[in-house]
């Protein structure tokens, strides 16, 4: 009987260890993490609110990134192994995008988005990639996050906040202009901005790329002065490639204004190079260019007009087609909308 006594008592003690090794684990060791991510987008309020969201976790000792895609964009929770990671956060995914692309995503430091080409209309010459307005892309990163082994049982969440900023610049050209009721289609293109951006890292990504400018409005000064007005038009970008506008010079940036004028046969252009004529806001994501506000001499067009100084277009008149239309115009500009100011 001592023997088999011997025996349970030493099969009780086994167990008890065996039991105390785990305790021991959890209480002192902790379990596994619940990582959440937390997601604030008030930077992109009253522009886009965002429908997905996507999550590159890239470990540090290398390797693929853990990728998460979710159309839930405030809280997403999920299990992440233990390691050091850089995260990099932006709204919706890859595919919603039409106009960037995506490349070099397997890791942070390649990781970027550009503008994609979409072609060129005739009339535009030089070597540019032609580009439409980007959609709203807004990216927060958070470098050397450590996710542990184990933590408190009783407090696993570990919650990693971000808040994703707006890259995406909005774009302003204005041009003071006479006997703009001369003009009857308008187009034109802005050359020499950034291409895209690095995800990782924020920087810029240069690149020949030129915007084409699709919608042009044309104000008049005044109701009683249907000669002069202002011609604009706006559009996104991905901002300029040097900061805030510093050291530019001015062949870095080309604005071409082209004017069909109402004969059905003149060909108005005027070219500016106007890298140093930028005003820009990194802080509220705008570049503001306005031509010929700093002089009242007008200028015929040129392909080196001045941009201290508004245009004129050649005074020619209405063709005797009558309606205005032209047998021999292929395709239609955008429609020109000219609005009263009181």
């Amino acid at each position: 009987m001592s023997a088999i006594k011997s025996i349970s008592l030493i099969a009780y003690l086994s167990v008890m260890m065996l039991f105390s090794a785990c305790d021991y684990r959890e209480i002192f060791m902790g379990t596994s993490p619940i990582v959440i991510f937390k997601i604030d987008w008030s930077d992109l309020s009253g522009k886009e609110e965002p429908s997905g969201v996507s999550i590159y976790c890239y470990p540090k000792d290398g390797g693929l990134p853990y990728v998460y895609k979710s159309n839930e964009t405030e809280t997403i929770e999920t299990n992440l192994p233990a390691g050091t990671y850089d995260i990099l956060v932006f709204n919706q995914v890859e595919e919603e995008f039409n106009n960037i692309a995506f490349s070099g995503m397997d890791h942070f430091e390649t990781a970027k988005a550009e503008l994609i080409n979409t072609g060129r209309p005739d009339w535009v010459t030089g070597g540019e990639n032609i580009v439409l307005n980007p959609e709203w892309l807004a990216i927060d990163r958070v470098c050397d996050y450590v996710v542990p082994n184990y933590v408190d049982p009783d407090n696993r969440e570990l919650i990693i906040n971000f808040k994703p900023q707006n890259t995406i610049y909005q774009a302003s050209v204005s041009f003071v202009m006479y006997r703009i009721d001369r003009i009857r289609e308008s187009s034109g293109t802005f050359s020499g901005l950034a291409q895209g951006i690095m995800l990782g890292s924020g920087d810029i990504v240069e690149g020949k790329i030129t915007h084409l400018l699709n919608r042009i409005n044309i104000n008049r000064e005044n109701e009683n002065d249907s000669d002069k007005g202002i011609v604009e038009s706006s559009f996104l970008c991905m901002g300029p490639t040097v900061a805030d506008g510093r050291n530019t010079k001015p062949e870095n940036n080309i604005v071409h204004l082209r004017f069909s004028l109402v004969d059905n046969t003149t060909i108005a252009d005027f070219i500016f190079k106007v890298g140093d004529c930028l005003e820009t806001s990194e802080s509220e994501k705008t570049i503001d260019l306005n031509l010929g506000f700093d002089s009242d001499i007008p200028q015929d067009p040129s392909d080196n007009a001045d941009p201290k100084r508004p245009g004129i277009l050649p005074d020619v008149y209405p063709s005797n087609l009558g309606s205005g239309f032209d047998v021999k115009v292929s395709s239609w500009g955008e429609e020109i909308i000219i609005n009263l100011k009181n």
